[in-house]
């Protein structure tokens, strides 16, 4: 039996994410920090107006993770600003009307990439089953762990591949290994192919049916089990958890050894997530869906479990 279709992002307000980021703000220091609502632009979008605004470099702006264009979504972002320099507070965003800033603070270091404790969802579904329907209560189960669309895209994955070709290029011209580097888009391709490689560890462990529990071998983050973000040095994973890996990366040699060289150390990632404080209720134009999940987990990789979902902010 197909899963049943819904319909997300049939409007900007129907996809909403509220970054929760939980932080003890000391009151001063030398970075301002921003908590701003915005729709229609994507996270880089803001950080661009405020490295123009406050007159630094894009590098400068700190922001815990990206957010999605299509959606109101709130997020904080952190820009070293002296206090003797302060004229601007909220007067940055006035002449935006799709970006208004709530919540202003001042702290004494960047605003780092994860530190956020969770993202808060609330989601319209157009079209989806009554609420007393079965799938509803599947809702809070764990879920492959996957790197969404938003990444892990056809046009992404080839970009990032055009640009590992023409750093392993400069490589072979003599040129010594990189050092990892997060800013620019060197970090986002870096990002897309240890996304697509993870994907595919993921993949394979859902074939098998052990994605959600532990195996002989597997490397675990508070007690659930991990795939590997590649790059430099040997993989934790050993036994049964090794060969799945070993055999699901095997036609990703190349790009395995290419990351390898880029100086990107290798990490890990949860293979499954499940999401906190779950709430559904019937709306006029369907299905409202709250929850939560921590940092890095996608609401479409959740919604994509259980429903055949339709954007419908994306062209036909």
């Amino acid at each position: 039996m197909s899963p049943p279709l819904v319909h997300i992002k049939s409007s900007v307000a129907a996809w909403r994410v509220h970054e929760d980021l939980q932080l003890p703000f000391a009151g001063h220091g030398e970075h301002a920090y921003f908590y701003v609502e915005k729709q229609n632009l994507n996270t880089l979008d803001v950080a661009r107006a405020l490295a123009q605004a406050c007159r630094v470099g894009l590098a400068q702006i700190g922001y815990a993770g990206l957010k999605d264009k299509q959606a109101v979504t709130r997020q904080w972002f952190s820009v070293p600003y002296p206090q003797d320099r302060w004229p601007l507070q909220q007067s940055c965003f006035a002449a935006d009307t799709t970006v208004r800033c709530l919540e202003f603070q001042r702290h004494t270091h960047k605003l780092r990439h994860g530190a956020h404790r969770a993202n808060l969802f609330s989601l319209l579904l157009r079209g989806a089953p009554d609420p007393g329907a079965d799938v509803w209560s599947r809702l809070d189960d764990w879920f492959p762990n996957y790197f969404g669309p938003q990444r892990v895209s056809p046009q992404n994955c080839t970009a990032a591949r055009r640009w590992l070709t023409d750093h392993a290029a400069q490589r072979q011209a003599g040129q010594r290994r990189g050092k990892p580097r997060r800013a620019g888009r060197r970090g986002w391709h870096l990002s897309v192919l240890r996304s697509e490689l993870f994907n595919a560890v993921l993949q394979r462990r859902v074939a098998l049916g052990n994605f959600s529990h532990a195996i002989a071998g597997d490397v675990e983050q508070d007690g659930i089990p991990t795939g590997p973000l590649w790059g430099r040095g040997r993989s934790p994973a050993t036994a049964q958890a090794a060969e799945i890996e070993r055999c699901a990366l095997q036609p990703y040699q190349e790009v395995c050894g290419a990351l390898e060289f880029t100086g990107a150390q290798q990490g890990r990632r949860p293979l499954t997530q499940k999401p906190g404080r779950l709430q559904h209720c019937a709306h006029a134009d369907g299905v409202e869906l709250r929850f939560e999940l921590p940092p890095g987990a996608y609401a479409t990789t959740l919604l994509a479990h259980h429903f055949t979902v339709c954007d419908d902010s994306k062209p036909t």
